[in-house]
């Protein structure tokens, strides 16, 4: 029996020496719980540089640091660098002279200002335990692109996104094809100017980028609008044949859109216009007049198209007492039926019977009181609004 308690005594204490001598012997991970026992290199794990609410993430490898900014990046306002090393405390010194920064190793690593980042070629880090590390710093200078809405609230701006915001001489800057969606005007196009009226790159449209656009380190685009909003009442404008008028934004044309498939067979000759305005309307509307009574009886204003009618009704219609009421009333509150306006579109099948819309500047159910229904004989008497087109 003393035997067996001698040898077991002896495998006990043999377990006991080659484990301590395999612990000793292996690598040891740090778990950012205490300081290091070995004399491993510090290291970064990342770098990054906030300025003016953008970011920019630097690569770090083994022993570079390479990060892609702006030229003019020591102009914008608050620059400030980020410099992270996972584990344990240590300090970084920026091109090996001057202050020595604290950084810590959770997410509260500080924000550090005042680092010249166009002469930064080296970083130094040192950990408590750690042979100290030097990174070369590699910074290519790009071209970024920021956007402005140019006052108006965009309701798709999570579908105008670029494919990214820096760019090197020779790529493209890829305009999104979409147009930015308004519920008070519409997109033209993209300017760098932020006061044009007429865009300087169209949607979907492409910018090359040069070495001195890289240079210049800023391309500033700002989404250019028309001019006027839907239902806003122009006052006194000339219109494409320069005659002055006054009335409702009914359509607003974008540079996307075909102009036939807004105005189809109206009567108004073709030209180059931006906006249709209902500017025959109200009191000045026409009533009980025949077809060609109506063609004939609006004063510099055109008979709209089946087309036109539709969006009118559709883009005018707010609540009782709004737009619709005044473009399709003659100002007598007491309007409250349906009334039948005429189109300049003819019925395809029959040239002596033309399309018309019934409308009521009632409120139905919240929506748009009206709708081109059907086609009428030309001799019936209905009533009639004219529209003009503006540039």
């Amino acid at each position: 029996m003393k035997k067996l308690l001698k040898m077991f005594a002896a495998f006990i204490f043999a377990a006991f020496i080659i484990g301590n001598l395999s612990s000793c012997g292996g690598t040891t991970i740090d778990s950012g719980e205490g300081e290091p026992t070995n004399k491993a290199s510090a290291y970064i794990s990342y770098f990054h540089v906030i300025a003016d609410g953008s970011h920019f993430s630097g690569k770090v490898d083994n022993s570079s640091i390479t990060i892609d900014l702006p030229s003019n990046i020591d102009s914008w306002s608050n620059v400030v660098v980020k410099v992270c090393a996972l584990g344990y405390r240590s300090t970084v010194q920026f091109n090996g002279t001057g202050t020595k920064y604290d950084i810590t190793d959770k997410d509260d690593t500080p924000e550090i200002s005042g680092i010249t980042l166009s002469t930064l070629k080296t970083i130094l880090i040192e950990g408590s335990g750690r042979t100290p590390k030097t990174y070369d710093v590699i910074i290519n200078k790009r071209l970024y692109v920021s956007v402005d809405y140019n006052g108006v609230y965009v309701n798709n701006s999570s579908e105008l996104r670029f494919e990214r915001n820096l760019y090197k001489a020779g790529e493209k800057i890829l305009l999104p094809a979409k147009e930015a969606k308004s519920m008070e005007k519409r997109q033209f196009g993209w300017s760098t100017v932020k006061t044009d009226e007429n865009p300087l790159y169209n949607i979907g449209g492409e910018i090359p980028v040069t070495q001195a656009m890289v240079d210049a380190g800023t391309l500033k685009l700002y989404m250019i609008w028309s001019k006027y909003s839907i239902g806003d009442k122009i006052t006194n404008v000339n219109d494409i044949d320069g005659k002055p008028q006054t009335g409702y934004v009914a359509y607003i044309l974008g540079k996307t859109d075909s102009a036939d498939s807004v105005k189809t067979s109206s009567s108004k000759p073709a030209g180059d216009w931006n906006y249709l305005v209902v500017s025959q309307y109200g009191a000045q509307r026409l009533t009980n007049k025949t077809w060609a009574n109506a063609k004939t009886g609006l004063t510099n204003t055109y008979l709209p198209s089946k087309a036109e009618m539709e969006v009118i009704i559709k883009n005018l219609w707010e609540t009782y007492g709004t737009r619709q009421w005044k473009v399709f009333s003659d100002g007598n509150n007491t309007e409250l039926g349906w009334n039948d306006y005429w189109t300049a579109t003819e019925d395809d099948g029959n040239n002596a019977k033309a399309h018309y819309a019934s409308v009521t500047i009632s409120d139905i159910n919240g929506k748009y009181a009206g709708n081109v229904i059907s086609t009428r004989v030309k001799t019936d008497q209905l009533n009639a609004i004219g529209v003009s087109y503006i540039k």
